[in-house]
C-alpha cells in the first residue's frame, strides 16, 4: 500500500549502523543485509523485526550481491584487484571461488564508473550473470561453474556487441573522447530474474549527460520474447520479482512550471509462449 512501517539501522559507526550503503539485498529467509563500501562490510538484520545480528568485512565492494539458501553470497564486482568479475564468499566472508576474467582490463575499470551489468538468483537454474562488454548471460551452478553461456543469434541494435575500449583512452578518466566511444552503442545495464525460466536484460542508451533504458526478454533456452521494449515514463527499473516490476519515475518540472514528484509505478509482464 506504500505504507511507512519501519527504518532498519541509521547512519553511524557503532553495531547496526552504517556510513554509505550502497547495494541493499535478501537472501531466501527475508534476512536483510546492508553493504556499507565506507567501512568495506556487509551488516545483516535478521527476518524477525530486522534487529541487527551481525556484520563481517569484504575486501571490494560488490556491484550487485545475492545470497544462496546455505548463506554463500556471491558478488558481481567490476572493481576487484584481481581483475574477475564473479566471487562466491562463504557467509562468514571468507573467499571461495573468482570466475570469469575479460581480456580488456581497462574496458572493465572504465565499466565499473558506470555500475552495468549485474548478477541474479533463479533459485532452481543457478545464478545468471552480466558483463556488458559482450550480450552474453552466463548461467552458473551454485558453485559458481560455468553451466552454459547464453549469446544473441545476431548481433543487432538491441542485442549489442560493445566494441573494444581505445587503447589511447585512460579507463580513469572521462572526456569528449570517452564520451564518443561511450555514447556510439546501446549498453547491457542490468539483469533480473522474472521467473518460469524468463530473464530480462535492461540496456541503457547514453546521450551527453542524459540516458533511456530498453528492455530484452529471454527465456534460458535462448530464445526472446521481447526485443527494444521502451520503458514507460523514461523511468528506471529498480527492481523485479514473478513477473512484476517496478519503475521509478524521476522528479521534474511539467509545461506548467511545477514540480512533479517521484512515483514508483508496478507493471506485470505478461508473455505468451
Amino acid at each position: 500500500t506504500g505504507k511507512f512501517i519501519k527504518y532498519i539501522g541509521h547512519s553511524g559507526e557503532g553495531p547496526g549502523e552504517y556510513l554509505l550503503a550502497t547495494a541493499l539485498f535478501m537472501d531466501r529467509d527475508d534476512n536483510f543485509y546492508i553493504q556499507d563500501i565506507a567501512k568495506s562490510s556487509i551488516l545483516k538484520f535478521g527476518n524477525q523485526g530486522y534487529l541487527f545480528e551481525k556484520m563481517f568485512r569484504i575486501k571490494n565492494p560488490g556491484n550487485k550481491i545475492l545470497i544462496d539458501s546455505s548463506g554463500n553470497m556471491f558478488f558481481y564486482q567490476l572493481n576487484s584487484d584481481s581483475g574477475y568479475l564473479f566471487f562466491k564468499y562463504a557467509p562468514d566472508g571468507k573467499l571461495i571461488k573468482s570466475a570469469i576474467k575479460p581480456e580488456n582490463q581497462n574496458q572493465r575499470l572504465f565499466i565499473s564508473r558506470f555500475n552495468l551489468g549485474g548478477i541474479v538468483d533463479t533459485h532452481e537454474d543457478g545464478i545468471l550473470g552480466l558483463f556488458p562488454a559482450e550480450y552474453k548471460i552466463y548461467v552458473f551452478d551454485y558453485k559458481l561453474n560455468v553451466k552454459k553461456i547464453l549469446t544473441a543469434n545476431s548481433s543487432t541494435y538491441f542485442q549489442p556487441q560493445m566494441d573494444s575500449f581505445p587503447n589511447d583512452l585512460s579507463p580513469y578518466g572521462f572526456s569528449r573522447e570517452h564520451s564518443k566511444w561511450w555514447g556510439k552503442q546501446l549498453r547491457p545495464a542490468s539483469i533480473y530474474y522474472l521467473g518460469n525460466k524468463l530473464f530480462m536484460v535492461v540496456l541503457a542508451k547514453f546521450v551527453n549527460m542524459s540516458v533511456t533504458f530498453f528492455v530484452n526478454i529471454h527465456d534460458l533456452d535462448g530464445n526472446t520474447y521481447a526485443e527494444g521494449l521502451s520503458i514507460p515514463y523514461n523511468g528506471i527499473i529498480k527492481y523485479a520479482q514473478n513477473g512484476y516490476i517496478y519503475i521509478l519515475e524521476d522528479s521534474g518540472i511539467n509545461e506548467k512550471g511545477e514540480i512533479t514528484p517521484l512515483k514508483l509505478h508496478r507493471f506485470k509482464i505478461l508473455i505468451k509462449k
